[in-house]
């Protein structure tokens, strides 16, 4: 009678019905009393194969739910546990794009599921479960079947995604707040052990997409240690590769600093120094004009391969004294020291840095040919005025003296370069989040009257001699 009744179960089981041969493992392993059975039936869980064949109903979740609870009873192995965890990260895509699929098809109740059987902290728990239904944030959902160390990681990353992405400030902000609290804690070894999940490189290209400053540098710090030049060199490749306007300003020149600091000598940062020169922030340009300036220092000029970013970058560290009629985002401030040094280079002045030689004889040239200002400029240099600054001092076309870059050319002078229009964000976000972080910047910047600006548009383009390859001067240097 038994071995009827076997066979009747046989002939009903059908091996093609995928669905229900799950429904019958699942079923198994829910009401299994023996731990050896369970190590071995372990090896065919998978969240993948349940996700693509069940509708996700409560019966289905709760099932899910029981055979979970068993594999991670008491009474089973270390083993078993692993492959679990193993599971939940083959469940878990890393293209970007198959991550958003994938969460656009998870529902709450499995998201929650998926947070229980880790261990979370309850705010993170929550904040997660909040930011992942939010407009465009699918793609974090499926983050919550990865133990809490590697959802960490990952969360970390999620800038970096491809695609439109929504608001995940506040997870991302609590994923960057508990790996900076452990680093205060002194356990290093946990803070190296989430980060060892992904590429620090990865992290760093997240991080100058999230929309407000830096508020642990100290995290930067640890991430890029020891590999400082290496990541900036993918950084700099990276600015000329992603669509620029993912990219934040206050971000990026805070995470250069650090990564430029020593200045790298064999690396041509002209893709960074053109990014920065057309978005220049007030609250950071200082330490970045400064980090650049430095790297100009020590790098041989003539490998530079945009010298026309590099052009723009240092007239604006020269021409950002206080213009009368202030404006608050039409002025950034410049070290006197950084001014004085690009004043220099512009000038082709200074024998310290490798600049070309005819490079030199060019600016004497060109300056010889250029009509005096009209207006004389308002200086706050502490450098004593020329007498060849002097708005009724005309130099004889021999005149070899150094010319003042600073000075405007006069519109009909043949040798006065076009004025080039460049995007620069002037004013940063009026978001209240971007107040809040701006207390967390370690440079606070004195806030000035506001009012109209009267800057002398032209100033944009006076500095040019050193950079313009004028076939014309270089005829006439020939023939000196």
């Amino acid at each position: 009678m038994s071995s009827k009744l076997v066979d009747a179960w046989r002939v009903q089981l059908n091996l093609n019905d995928r669905d229900r041969l799950l429904t019958t493992y699942m079923d198994l392993v829910a009401e299994a009393s023996d731990p050896k059975l369970l190590e071995r039936a372990v090896a065919s869980f998978s969240f993948v194969e349940w996700f693509w064949t069940q509708e996700q109903s409560q019966e289905e979740l709760a099932q899910l739910k029981k055979t979970w609870d068993r594999l991670t009873a008491t009474d089973t192995s270390l083993r078993v546990r692993e492959t679990l965890t193993a599971r939940a990260r083959k469940f878990v895509p890393s293209d970007s794009q198959n991550l958003r699929e994938l969460g656009e098809g998870l529902t709450t109740e499995l998201v929650q599921f998926f947070l229980g059987t880790h261990s979370f902290p309850l705010y993170f728990h929550d904040s997660l479960v909040e930011d992942a239904f939010k407009p465009d944030n699918a793609d974090l959902r499926p983050l919550a079947a990865l133990p809490f160390e590697e959802c960490i990681a990952r969360v970390l990353f999620s800038y970096n995604h491809k695609g439109k992405l929504g608001d995940r400030r506040n997870i991302f902000d609590l994923a960057e707040y508990h790996c900076y609290d452990l680093l205060e804690k002194g356990k290093i070894d946990d803070v190296t052990r989430i980060l060892s999940h992904l590429d620090r490189l990865q992290l760093i290209k997240s991080s100058i997409q999230h929309p407000h400053a830096i508020i642990y540098p100290s995290l930067v710090e640890f991430i890029v240690k020891d590999r400082k030049h290496e990541i900036l060199r993918g950084i700099n490749e990276f600015v000329k590769e992603v669509d620029q306007s993912r990219l934040v300003p206050l971000s990026l020149s805070e995470v250069f600093c650090i990564l430029a600091s020593p200045p790298p000598t064999d690396i041509n940062l002209s893709p960074l120094i053109d990014y920065f020169s057309r978005h220049p922030k007030y609250w950071t340009w200082e330490e970045t004009s400064d980090t650049i300036i430095a790297y100009l220092d020590s790098f041989d000029l003539s490998q530079i391969s945009d010298s026309t970013a590099v052009r723009r970058f240092l007239e604006q560290c020269a021409n950002t004294e206080v213009p009368n009629g202030y404006r608050y985002g039409d002025w950034y401030p410049t070290s006197n020291e950084s001014r004085a040094r690009a004043r220099d280079l512009l000038a082709g002045e200074s024998s310290s840095l490798s600049l070309p030689l005819h490079s030199t004889n060019r600016a004497r040239k060109l300056n010889s040919l250029s009509s005096p200002p009209a207006v004389a400029i308002a200086s706050t240099s502490t450098h004593p005025a020329s007498p060849s600054h002097s708005p009724t001092h005309t130099p004889p076309l021999n005149d070899a003296s150094r010319p003042d870059p600073l000075l405007p050319h006069s519109a009909d002078s043949p040798a006065a370069p076009a004025q080039e229009s460049v995007e620069v964000d002037a004013v940063p976000s009026a978001d209240p989040h971007y107040d809040n972080r701006m207390t967390a910047l370690d440079h606070s910047r004195p806030i000035l009257p506001s009012s109209e600006s009267t800057s002398d548009p032209s100033l944009d383009s006076d500095s040019r001699v050193v950079f313009d390859q004028s076939p014309a001067l270089e005829n006439a240097h020939q023939e000196d």
